[in-house]
This record gives structure tokens, C-alpha cells and sequence, in this order.
């Protein structure tokens, strides 16, 4: 996201959101062992540097309220693609 021409700060949105469902079993159809720390990552310096209500981050908040998202999302996953 760093070094994008165009929008840097979409292009992070899209990064972490791909990290997001890499982290949550949503990648491309292999499992993937992966824990990051969402803070941490070069694409939530940029939105943080943008927008600075993102610090602190409350990384157990986010936790929380994306796992019920993932659930649900992994179900809607699960009814397009046929997959357990």
C-alpha cells in the first residue's frame, strides 16, 4: 500500500480486508496458518496516519466484533460454494 500511485489509503482498506479473511479461513481455497498483529501491519500505519481516531487500537474490540461477521460470511461462503 506504501508505495501505490493512485489511493494509498483504499488500497490499505483492501490490503488489511484481505488479511482479515486470510486470518479468518476466507483465503484462496487452502488453509493458511496465519496471526498478525493488525496494528502492526504497514496498510493500518497509512489509515491511522489518515484518520487518527484508529490509535490506539483496540485489537481485543476488533477481535470481537469480527468474529461474529466471519461466521457469518464463512456460512454465506459455505451456501455459494458448497464447501464445509
Amino acid at each position: 500500500p506504501a508505495t501505490v500511485r493512485g489511493n494509498p489509503v483504499l488500497t490499505s482498506i483492501v490490503s488489511l480486508s484481505d488479511l482479515l479473511c486470510r486470518v479468518g479461513g476466507l483465503g484462496y481455497g487452502y488453509p493458511e496458518e496465519r496471526q498478525t498483529n493488525f496494528a502492526e501491519e504497514p496498510a493500518f500505519a497509512i489509515l491511522a496516519a489518515k484518520h487518527p481516531a484508529l490509535r490506539p487500537f483496540d485489537l481485543a474490540r476488533f477481535t470481537f466484533e469480527t468474529e461474529s461477521l466471519l461466521e457469518e460470511v464463512r456460512g454465506t461462503v459455505s451456501q455459494i460454494y458448497g464447501t464445509h
